[in-house]
């Protein structure tokens, strides 16, 4: 027994000295070498062994050490357990490579190992961010070729002309609306009964402006249409779920889908139609001049929240809007709500009453614009549409403008009405 436990001994100094040098070159070569040669000579039995890198899982009965951090002493354990001889034998099935996600244990166990694979993902290239300035370049180009559409359209139409793109708006806004909501909800729309409540609508608000004025003065028959279309909405719509199958969820799905026609006909169609009573009853410099309004809000707070944009406004509506750029586009409305009614060729109308008009789309239109951006969050949308490049859609463009119609309208009517009666 002594003679034995000097064997071992000194097999253990010769042992520890080889293995600290064959770990450190594999630790250097793990990634470029498939094989890890690793020679033991047992003064008993001489025995040569070359161990290939250890499989994802391996049983034998060899004990490894963590190459990072283990001692003198637990390497020389580590290389006499793996040396094959009389007394330890050791099944081995390991491929010839290694893989790259793989390491060696890091514990010592009572002769059984399991080696640890870490996952590695493959390395990541982020793509480079497109920049601000082509943004920027992307958003102006259509914008000023809608602005020069839109001018040169109204120049040589005329009140008509007008009153078939602000039709065409409606329609526009209102498909992109329900093709947002409801198609996120159910992928089959009845396309009969959505137009239909469209021009149902229409007829009740839009219509009873710009119908020539001998279909106005039949009052009464006016109001019997309008209600008839909607009464035969509704007899439509029962009748239609009665003809269906599904039960319960078909009743749910199509009444979300009633309920959102609705809304984005009220919400849309409804706050739009003033655009038509402004239009006809006091000229259509009042709706360029709080148009120009909204654009100017919208372009400002486009470039201070570009250039200086540091703190969110509402960050679980819109990341992207700041408070610099809210309260510069604010600073800049209002500073350019004067001069601009000079550009309209308006004359009646005090710097109060610009202020007002300029602090209301300052504060109160852009809200339109956060329940646009609700709404495709809401349904996963990025953009209602994409009509305009690099904007979107019609509802992304004019959800402020639409907010701004309704108060132009009272504020002519109630407002300056009562101060020019003053006067």
């Amino acid at each position: 027994m002594v003679k034995y436990a000097n064997i071992v001994t000194s097999f253990l100094v010769v042992a520890s000295v080889q293995w600290g040098s064959v770990a450190a070159s594999f630790k250097r070569t793990t990634t470029s070498s498939n094989r890890l040669p690793l020679s033991a000579t047992n003064r008993r039995n001489t025995v040569t062994t070359t161990l290939p890198p250890p499989p994802l899982s391996l049983t034998a009965s060899s004990r490894f050490t963590n190459l990072r951090g283990g001692s003198s002493e637990d390497e020389a354990s580590t290389a006499t357990t793996a040396t094959a001889s009389t007394t330890s034998s050791s099944t081995l099935d390991a491929p010839n490579s290694l893989p790259s996600n793989v390491k060696l244990p890091t514990s010592i166990g009572d002769g059984s190992t399991s080696v640890v694979a870490e996952s590695t993902a493959p390395p990541t290239t982020t793509k480079p961010k497109s920049s601000k300035w082509s943004n920027v370049q992307e958003r102006t180009v259509p914008a000023v070729l809608m602005l020069a559409g839109a001018y040169a359209w109204i120049k040589y139409t005329g009140t008509n002309g007008v009153i078939a793109l602000f039709t065409f708006l409606q329609a526009a806004m209102y498909s992109e609306g329900t093709n947002v909501v409801v198609s996120s909800s159910s992928p089959h729309q009845n396309s009969l009964e959505k137009w239909f409540i469209f021009v149902t609508f229409w007829m009740n608000t839009s219509g009873r402006i710009v119908f020539p004025t001998e279909w106005t003065t039949h009052k009464t028959m006016l109001d019997l249409v309008g209600y008839g279309m909607f009464a035969m909405s509704i007899v439509g719509f029962v009748l239609t779920l009665n003809a269906g199958e599904g039960g319960d969820a078909l009743f749910r799905t199509s009444l979300q889908q009633l309920s959102q026609y609705w809304m984005n006909a009220f919400i849309l169609v409804g706050q739009s139609s003033f655009w038509f009573a402004t239009l006809l009853q006091y000229g259509l410099p009042w709706i360029v001049y709080p148009a120009l309004l909204v654009i100017i809000n919208d372009t400002m707070a486009y470039v201070f929240g570009f250039s200086m944009g540091k703190n969110p406004l509402l960050p679980q509506i819109s990341p992207k809007k700041t408070w610099e750029g809210f309260v510069g586009a604010a600073l800049s409305t209002l500073l350019l709500a004067k001069p601009l009614l000079g550009v309209c060729k308006i004359d009646v109308i005090s710097l109060q009453h610009a202020l007002a008009i300029a602090a209301f789309i300052s504060f109160v239109s852009p809200f339109g614009g956060y329940l646009a951006s609700v709404t495709k969050r809401a349904h996963g949308a990025k953009d209602f549409g994409t009509l305009i490049p690099g904007h979107g859609g019609v509802v992304d463009r004019l959800d402020c403008q639409v907010m701004t119609a309704p108060f132009m309208y009272f504020f002519l009517k109630h407002i300056m009405a009562t101060t020019t009666t003053a006067e």
